[in-house]
């Protein structure tokens, strides 16, 4: 299946029946990952998922859900950089707003960095609360993605420092193909060959194409 494995020292969890191309690899460092994401599976804190763009952090967010144990549920995504900051407090907690719609579920915010100082009051408060409360059983479980460092942007007074504490109590850092050349070979191949079952092909990846890619900061 290419998907890494876990010792038997490690949480159960709901392994997908295939591995997300953001997650895939065979390099130490992938399988450190893809073991954390294991272990946060099983847990129901908050996730921030820290990785640079293009790196797939929804699809690594939407495995992360898919692996828990409440993979039954609604899984909510919502993109702050294609929303207005005056708009993220209503679009997240109005009425119709997407954390109602993630109840019992997960909710995934892209871009967290970005959000208003409104709304970052609004779900460090909400978070606080399903805190205090032990459990609260229709609170979404709150997993963010970032390409900075949240740490910085608080010593900066741009970020909420409790919600900042809140989100990194399950930290996920996803290392960029760069300090992973070895897994360039195994994502090539596998594209190449999503590729030939499209078009019908018979095509194959070379090992100097693969040398080629590797060239590459």
């Amino acid at each position: 299946s290419g998907l890494p494995t876990v010792g038997p020292a490690e949480v159960a969890v709901n392994f997908p029946a295939s591995i997300s191309p953001a997650l895939m690899g065979k390099s130490p460092t992938m399988q450190m990952t893809f073991k954390l994401l294991a272990r946060l599976s099983a847990q129901s804190v908050p996730v921030l998922i820290q990785a640079e763009t293009g790196s797939g952090k929804a699809m690594i967010a939407q495995t992360l859900h898919e692996m828990g144990q409440f993979s039954h549920r609604a899984f909510e995504t919502l993109s702050l950089s294609k929303v207005s900051p005056a708009a993220h407090e209503e679009i997240l907690f109005g009425p119709d707003g997407i954390y109602h719609k993630a109840q019992k579920g997960s909710l995934f915010i892209n871009a967290i960095d970005q959000l208003s100082s409104d709304a970052q009051m609004a779900l460090a408060r909400r978070i606080e609360n399903v805190r205090l409360s032990g459990s609260q059983p229709q609170s979404p479980r709150i997993i963010a993605g970032t390409t900075l460092d949240l740490k910085t942007l608080v010593d900066q007074g741009l970020f909420r420092d409790d919600l900042y504490f809140d989100l990194s109590v399950g930290t996920l850092k996803v290392p960029p193909l760069r300090e992973r050349l070895e897994d360039i070979g195994q994502l090539a191949s596998h594209f190449c060959e999503q590729l030939n079952q499209e078009f019908s092909a018979q095509r194959q990846i070379s090992t100097d194409a693969v040398e080629f890619l590797q060239s590459y900061h």
